[in-house]
């Protein structure tokens, strides 16, 4: 059986004491089968948080390019998965960054937000060292913008 290509690599990491999920979008188009990995992948994810050790975490989505999936059938999936954990990213998500340098990710995340609205501050960088002061320092996070306050 041939292995699906992922639509993220996901790695995860502990950085200055804070637990960070990257997700590194692969630029492939979204089927019906990598969403479903994906879907899988997020949902064990989001299941582990319910550990007592967890305290916070931080999500950084990093995406280059993406493409409008023609399947909105697949955005609601996820979006319905995020939402039957809202409770526990309410309690322990601090908040998500998002890594992109153009405006068809607004486009997506406009398409995105029609299903699920983030809990928790979405910020929107646009180089790895924008991502490391928005994650580590708070004033240079407060100079970020806040993607649920431009939509």
């Amino acid at each position: 059986m041939d292995q699906i290509d992922k639509l993220f690599e996901i790695n995860t990491t502990i950085d200055k004491k804070k637990l960070i999920f990257t997700f590194l979008f692969n630029g492939r188009e979204f089927t019906d089968l990598r969403v479903i990995q994906f879907y899988h992948e997020m949902d064990q994810i989001l299941k582990s948080l319910y550990d007592p050790k967890i305290k916070n975490l931080y999500f950084i989505f990093k995406i280059k390019e993406i493409y409008i999936p023609s399947n909105f059938v697949s955005i609601r999936k996820v979006a319905d998965l995020l939402t039957s954990h809202i409770p526990i990213l309410n309690e322990k998500l601090v908040f998500t960054i998002i890594q992109n340098d153009t405006n068809v990710f607004k486009t997506f995340f406009k398409l995105f937000k029609q299903y699920y609205v983030p809990v928790k501050p979405l910020y929107l960088c646009k180089t790895d060292e924008d991502v490391n002061n928005c994650l580590h320092i708070p004033e240079e996070r407060e100079k970020m913008p806040n993607i649920l306050n431009l939509l």
